[in-house]
């Protein structure tokens, strides 16, 4: 026989690693990453406001009302108010009732005032242009009140500040307006007030009727902390 190892070793296959490997798919990192979802720290927001103006309108220059909350925590980011050639507004508020803190400014914090050069025209139903400060959010515990006081500092000015309606049946802090209970901060109220003077700060009068104002307010349900936040 022959000597078998003078004969070459058959090499029926091809050296696999001289094959190019298929990449029959695409690098996943090439391609953008859908979101389907919407932008998670978008908030929405609810707005309780009252209808057009209808029927008789009167001027205040200014109201105190009440805002109770709904089954939910939530917030107060703005102020609505139908402006008669309004000027100069500042908004204040505190925990709780206006009553019986209507006379007492200690109560009392400053959360807007509107820009310098702001003017409101006449009959017209908007939120103010605050100044650099903004609105200051006003955290509305779920089932409590809080409340406002606004008045429109006009210096000067015989006829101007922002327009309301006088409620001839029930007492003064009564229900004025509110939001539908499905909302996303529940059924929150809005009441009527006492109105004042504007020649003095938290200078209420002493009139029988309560008013309610022409515009509302804008808020924001939030997420409840384990502690009560701090107001």
């Amino acid at each position: 026989t022959n000597d078998p190892t003078k004969q070459p070793t058959p090499n029926p296959t091809n050296n696999p690693t001289k094959q190019s490997t298929p990449n029959p798919t695409i690098n996943p990192t090439n391609q953008p990453t859908p979101n389907p979802t919407k932008d998670p720290t978008a908030t929405p927001f609810v707005e309780l406001t009252t209808p057009p103006l209808y029927g008789s309108a009167h001027l205040l220059r200014a109201a105190y009302f009440d805002v109770t909350g709904g089954d939910v925590w939530s917030k107060i980011t703005d102020l609505q108010i139908t402006s008669y050639y309004t000027t100069r507004l500042q908004v204040y508020s505190k925990s709780g009732s206006a009553k019986p803190y209507e006379a007492t400014p200690c109560a009392w914090k400053l959360v807007a005032e509107t820009a310098p050069g702001w003017n409101g025209g006449s009959y017209t139903k908007q939120y103010p242009q605050w100044n650099d400060d903004g609105f200051e959010p006003v955290i509305l515990p779920s089932n409590e009140k809080v409340s406002f006081y606004v008045v429109a500092l006009d210096v000067g000015a015989s006829y101007a500040g922002i327009l309301g309606k006088p409620n001839r049946g029930s007492g003064k802090y009564s229900q004025w307006i509110a939001t539908p209970v499905t909302s996303a901060v529940g059924l929150v109220t809005m009441s009527h007030g006492r109105i004042g003077y504007s020649d003095s700060p938290f200078k209420p009068y002493s009139n029988y009727y309560s008013y309610g104002i022409w515009g509302g307010i804008k808020l924001e349900n939030v997420e409840t902390d384990t502690s009560a936040p701090t107001m």
